[in-house]
């Protein structure tokens, strides 16, 4: 199902939670459903996620976010190393932990920033 977002912040915010949510089980579990759950997400959100973090333009008064792309770049390096980890049953606490911090610092980031900016003189 396609959504519209209008700031770059709206898509990484919509994704954020249940990137958290299948990640998570993996801080302690190598449970193959736990995997392919992440798998299945993961291969839903990173392309949508790409756009944002190599977007050639970034026009903030229009979009409405601050220039996120370096820390959604950190983001999708973490999601990738997570699912490289699970994918080949090695440990995967500290990489469901950088991608917890980067979620974080992007979180911070589009504090404030959801939904596009007002129009001036309105």
């Amino acid at each position: 199902m396609a959504y519209a977002y209008e700031s770059w912040c709206d898509l990484v915010e919509y994704h954020a939670p249940r990137i958290a949510l299948v990640s998570e089980p993996l801080r302690t579990s190598h449970e193959q459903r736990d995997v392919d759950r992440l798998n299945l997400f993961y291969n839903r959100a990173i392309p949508q996620l790409n756009t944002v973090a190599f977007a050639t333009f970034w026009y903030p008064n229009i979009w409405g976010s601050p220039d996120i792309r370096s820390d959604t770049r950190a983001l999708l390096a973490a999601m990738d190393s997570l699912q490289d980890l699970a994918n080949d049953a090695q440990p995967t606490e500290g990489a469901v932990q950088d991608v917890d911090n980067a979620l974080g610092s992007l979180h911070k980031q589009c504090d404030g920033h959801r939904g596009l900016p007002p129009r001036p003189g309105n």
